[in-house]
């Protein structure tokens, strides 16, 4: 007569599936929590990786909030703005280190990047350090997701040494630009005279047609002198059109 008290293979059944139940739950626990902790040694390693580029990189880099407020910056920027910790411009705007004659230009790149929705933005623009000196610099912005919001991540590239050789080149332009410009009014004038010198000259021979004194020759190289001064004033008066468009910026 089997004993009672005795467990049933049922029973051992019932208890084996619950061990397999609870070893898969483990083996299943494990295994999430070796990815989770390999995707947070991932992030780690990519956001250190980002730090190390960041705060080593010799062109200023800064992050920006919506309304233009430093977040974070890298000693480049720092320094470029003439001072001496990072501590000094984060959580200022960058408005309070934009030249007020180009504050208008972060306005643009704020409503670019979140009012338009573009991807990233550049411009030029004037920037002032500490002790009050003024440069330009290049900025190119680009706009990224952060905690259910949107950052800028802007680059600043100092571009003053550029500036002022492009300044050269348009005060060295412009002066040439004058000088060609007195020296065609200049030049204006004596062909005028030239040309009618050789038209009263053409009407000299002309009234002693009657008198056969009218060499042939003199009549060709007048008609030569009164067309290469009609040439010469035809391109004075195209140098003349052409500064009118350049002073006006118009196509040519």
């Amino acid at each position: 007569m089997p004993d009672a008290s005795a467990p049933s293979s049922a029973s051992f059944e019932a208890e084996n599936r619950i061990l397999r139940a609870e070893n898969e739950a483990m083996r299943a626990e494990k295994v999430a929590a070796t990815a989770h902790k390999a995707t947070q040694e991932h992030y780690q390693q990519s956001q250190a990786r980002f730090r190390t580029v960041f705060e080593n990189s010799p062109l200023g880099q800064k992050i920006i909030t919506p309304d233009l407020t430093i977040r974070q910056a890298n000693l480049a920027v720092v320094q470029m703005l003439g001072y001496t910790h990072v501590k000094d411009i984060i959580g200022h705007k960058i408005l309070a280190f934009t030249h007020p004659h180009h504050r208008a230009d972060w306005q643009l790149l704020q409503q670019r990047l979140w009012s338009h929705r573009l991807p990233h933005f550049s411009l030029e623009t004037c920037l002032v350090r500490a002790d009050g000196s003024s440069f330009w610099c290049q900025v190119t912005s680009v706009l990224f997701p952060d905690e259910g919001g949107e950052l800028g991540y802007t680059i600043l590239e100092d571009i003053s040494a550029r500036k002022g050789l492009e300044m050269k080149l348009k005060r060295l332009y412009d002066a040439q630009e004058t000088i060609l410009q007195l020296a065609t009014h200049d030049m204006k004038a004596p062909v005028a005279q030239i040309e009618l010198l050789a038209d009263l000259l053409q009407r000299e021979l002309a009234g002693r047609a009657g008198e056969g004194t009218r060499p042939p020759e003199m009549v060709h190289y007048l008609a030569l002198i009164q067309r290469a001064c009609a040439h010469a004033t035809s391109l004075l008066e195209d140098v003349l059109y052409i500064g009118d468009l350049d002073e006006h910026r118009l196509d040519k």
